[in-house]
C-alpha cells in the first residue's frame, strides 16, 4: 500500500526517543494493572499509523499482563492496509487476529471500544463464560496529545 505522509508524521515516525518514551508510558500503565490480568489497548492517537500497536504485546509480556487485544482507529483505508501490513511483517497473523482496526476518528473508537472488551461479547453467549472471568483492562492510548512543536494538538 502506498501511505502519504506529512512532514512532521515522518518526523515522528523516526523519533526513537519519542518511541522509547511511549513504550515506558505504556509500561507504567501496565505495571498498575494486577499482574496476570488482561488489557485491551485503545489507541486514539490521529496519527496514520498507530505504533503503539506494536509496542504493546511486549510491554504487556514485560509486565506480567495478558495481550487480549487492540483498537485503534484509522483515517481511511490506505493507512488500515498499510497498518494491517505492518503488523503482519512485525508480529505475523495470529497477532493480527487480535487488533481491530476501525475506519474511525479518536471519539468513535472511544465509543466503540469502551467499556472493554471490544468487539463486545454476544450475549447469547453469556452463559458460557466463566462467572469469573473479568474483563480485559482498557489502557487508552493518545501518543500525540503532544505536536512536535510543544503544543497540545487541537481537536
Amino acid at each position: 500500500p502506498e501511505l502519504r505522509l506529512e512532514e512532521e508524521e515522518l518526523l515522528r515516525f523516526n523519533d526513537s526517543e519519542h518511541w522509547q518514551v511511549v513504550s515506558e508510558a505504556l509500561g507504567t500503565a501496565l505495571q498498575g494493572l494486577p499482574k496476570g490480568s488482561s488489557a485491551q489497548i485503545v489507541d486514539i492517537s490521529e496519527g496514520p499509523l498507530p505504533l503503539s500497536l506494536l509496542i504493546a504485546p511486549e510491554r504487556c509480556e514485560h509486565a506480567g499482563i495478558v495481550f487480549h487485544s487492540a483498537v485503534a482507529g484509522m483515517r481511511g483505508e490506505a493507512e488500515r492496509e498499510a497498518m494491517a501490513a505492518l503488523l503482519c511483517a512485525n508480529s505475523g497473523s495470529k497477532s493480527l487476529e487480535q487488533v481491530h482496526l476501525l475506519l474511525a476518528a479518536s471519539l468513535q473508537v472511544i465509543q466503540a471500544a469502551l467499556p472493554s472488551p471490544y468487539p463486545p461479547a454476544d450475549p447469547r453467549q453469556a452463559s458460557k463464560v466463566a462467572a469469573g472471568d473479568a474483563p480485559p483492562a482498557a489502557v487508552v492510548v493518545c501518543e500525540d496529545v503532544v505536536e512536535a512543536s510543544g503544543a497540545l494538538r487541537s481537536g
